[in-house]
């Protein structure tokens, strides 16, 4: 199979299943993670350390790493990798998912738009700034409905309200959660 580049957070959950899917593949697996790892050390042609969040940088450190261990796929755990990992496979010449089309599957909102662009049915939808009053945008919209911040994954923040009064509630909740998680432009939430 080769050698693989596996992209996680230090914080995934899905570490287990991709590790041993890659084993029964028969793939040696370079675990590229966004902090470095205790052990690095030990194993350093088994890690790489990349600014996940700096697609140029990270993607120099994959090349120089390339160039002496040539690696055969680039792989993403979790959404916060998927970017990175179609742009270090472009680059890297490998098999990978457009950036374009990456970016919008990890937008709920850009991902509705483009869903209903292409005529395709999708739920009645609508954006709002968690900046916003909620007691406002609980006026405005029809019950029941879903809250969903556009860029957290595993259901982080996904609320459902079926009346004005758990919609304030929800809205307060997604609010203290996307705070929480530190996740950069995720301002905008999807109802």
């Amino acid at each position: 199979m080769g050698r693989i580049l596996l992209l996680m957070t230090t914080t995934t959950y899905k570490a287990h299943a991709f590790l041993r899917a890659a084993e029964r593949l028969g793939a040696d697996v370079v675990v590229g993670t966004d902090r470095a790892q205790t052990l690095a050390a030990l194993n350093p042609s088994g890690n790489l350390t990349l600014p996940f969040a700096d697609l140029e940088g990270a993607a120099r450190r994959v090349e120089e790493f390339a160039a002496k261990r040539p690696l055969a796929a680039v792989v993403a755990a979790d959404d916060e990798g998927a970017l990175l990992a179609a742009h270090v496979s472009e680059r890297l010449g490998l098999a990978h998912s457009p950036r374009s089309a990456v970016k919008t599957a990890c937008d709920k909102l850009a991902t509705r738009e483009a869903l209903r662009d292409a005529a395709l049915a999708v739920p009645r939808f609508d954006a709002f700034r968690l900046s916003d009053a909620p007691q406002r945008i609980a006026a405005s919209v029809r019950y029941p409905c879903v809250l969903k911040p556009l860029r957290l994954a595993a259901s982080r923040g996904v609320i459902r309200a079926d009346d004005r009064r758990s919609f304030e509630r929800a809205f307060e909740r997604v609010r203290a959660i996307v705070a929480a998680s530190g996740t950069p432009a995720a301002e905008t939430l999807l109802v």
